[in-house]
């Protein structure tokens, strides 16, 4: 069961307080996204997507489109919460040019494949071929910066309260984010 077009303009307009009836003439204007916003997981998504990047949703016209526009508004995210100046005008290819954003998010990819071969929803960096995964890198401060990066840069979530990565168990944020970045 989703929600109705009544709801979906009550949640846009709750979620926006700036102009939520062009947000609402955006969305329905892309019969695609109106569809998927039925299903209150994606109009989050959407609503999430429109919030923070701004972003033109004409675009999307499948549900891979919606979560790599999503993985994408999170890419920024987390580069907004490193302290990066501009994050929201970085564009993919800057992304992928950048050679310490490229390492994280290259991580990102390998854990998200690793768990996905090992069938895996949880896992910690301490134990099976998670474990691998982390000693794949030079055992140095680097590698300690670049995995405490990764734990928190709004992809996974903890199921810990240690600040000492390596004691937590992790998820990712929605599995199907773990899809979206093994598949890129």
């Amino acid at each position: 069961m989703g929600f109705a077009s009544k709801t979906i303009d009550l949640y846009i307009q709750k979620s926006f307080e700036e102009n939520p009836q062009a947000v609402i003439q955006k969305i329905r204007q892309n019969p695609i996204i109106f569809g998927l916003c039925h299903i209150p997981i994606n109009l989050e998504l959407v609503c999430s997507i429109l919030k923070k990047s701004k972003s033109d949703i004409s675009s999307i016209n499948s549900m891979t489109g919606l979560y790599e526009e999503l993985t994408f508004t999170l890419q920024r995210r987390f580069i907004e919460k490193i302290g990066w100046d501009n994050a929201w005008h970085y564009e993919q290819g800057d992304i992928k040019r950048d050679p310490q954003l490229s390492r994280i998010f290259h991580l990102l990819e390998s854990i998200a494949w690793t768990g996905m071969q090992q069938r895996q929803l949880f896992f910690s960096f301490n134990t099976g071929q998670m474990e691998d995964v982390y000693f794949g890198y030079p055992p140095n401060e680097e590698r300690n910066q670049l995995f405490t990066q990764v734990c928190t840069s709004g992809f996974l979530q903890s199921n810990g309260n240690s600040e000492q990565f390596l004691e937590n168990e992790y998820s990712f944020l929605h599995l199907t984010l773990t899809c979206q970045l093994f598949m890129d």
